[in-house]
């Protein structure tokens, strides 16, 4: 495998295990129904702790999953459909949605 191959390989498994979590999946497709959600909104809907959410929400920012918007003095989250692999994988997690419904 080539290098350039691999590389790619690996961050796209890097993605699949960032949302192998259920928490992270669930914030997921919350953010896909309701972009700019904030942290405190998004532990309420999902019904976890402030700190947690943040946790999950930083680590799913660090793998570019989602970017930042700031409201204020708030920090909310929408989908980073910039990177092509993140569009990628949100294409599959609506389409699988769809298939689900």
């Amino acid at each position: 495998m080539a290098t350039a191959e691999k590389a790619k390989t690996q961050s796209i498994a890097r993605l699949f295990r960032v949302l192998g979590d259920p928490t992270r999946l669930k914030i997921m497709r919350l953010l896909l129904d309701q972009e700019n959600v904030c942290v405190g909104e998004v532990a309420e809907q999902l019904n976890i702790s402030t700190p947690a959410t943040s946790q999950h929400l930083k680590l799913m920012e660090l793998h570019g999953l989602l970017e930042p918007v700031r409201d204020g003095q708030r920090i909310c989250y929408q989908p980073s459909r910039d990177n092509a692999d993140t569009a990628v994988l949100i294409n599959t997690i609506e389409s699988l949605e769809k298939g689900v419904k």
